[in-house]
């Protein structure tokens, strides 16, 4: 499966995060996930294989067990294969479920990416699913409490537009231009700044 980002535009938006750091005192990561495949979703295919077998027994009574048996194997190894598809995992998934997914990896990676542990509490993170069709900025307490969360949707609208239209490194980078502005106006670099966690983008 091709990568959502190649080398050259991972380069361009870590110079990007570096760009937008600069003059604020805000700890960016951007983190890029692929959709992940979700156990739920193979309920479908095992119905699938329940409910099938019913209308072939009646179409043709004659039907043996062992071709029941097949009919169902046969259902259960193609609904399988359909939820190896993104489009097809998409369409199965609500866009709630979708974004709960979403939030729920976010949160996972602000943790894990240190940016609860800043020093003046400033972490930011920018979270991408492109296939899930989400993305999020969640940011600590030292950048929530001057700058509401409704004040990012300008920076996440304008991502997911460029990235359905296949520009997910531009819509990156022109969002962190976006909270580059905002965060310099709010939270501008005092002294002795300095970069605590790593400017490369993570790509889970």
């Amino acid at each position: 499966m091709r990568p959502p980002l190649t080398e050259p535009e991972l380069a361009r938006i870590e110079a990007a995060i570096r760009e937008a750091e600069h003059g604020t005192s805000a700890e960016i990561v951007v983190v890029v996930a692929a959709a992940h495949h979700r156990p739920d979703l193979a309920l479908w295919p095992a119905l699938a294989a329940l409910v099938v077998p019913l209308p072939a027994l009646l179409a043709v009574p004659r039907l043996g067990a062992l071709w029941l048996y097949a009919i169902q194997l046969g259902m259960l190894a193609l609904g399988l294969l359909l939820l190896l598809v993104p489009a097809v995992r998409q369409a199965l998934t609500p866009e709630t479920a979708r974004r709960d997914h979403a939030r729920g990896l976010a949160r996972d990676q602000f943790v894990e990416r240190g940016l609860h542990r800043t020093a003046a509490r400033t972490g930011v993170l920018l979270f991408v699913s492109p296939g899930d069709r989400c993305a999020e900025i969640i940011s600590d307490a030292g950048v929530e409490g001057p700058l509401p969360d409704e004040a990012w949707r300008p920076c996440l609208d304008g991502l997911l537009a460029e990235a359905r239209a296949g520009r997910l490194a531009d819509g990156i980078v022109a969002a962190l231009g976006r909270m580059s502005e905002m965060l310099r106006e709010r939270l501008p670099a005092g002294p002795g700044d300095r970069d605590e966690v790593p400017n490369k983008p993570v790509v889970l």
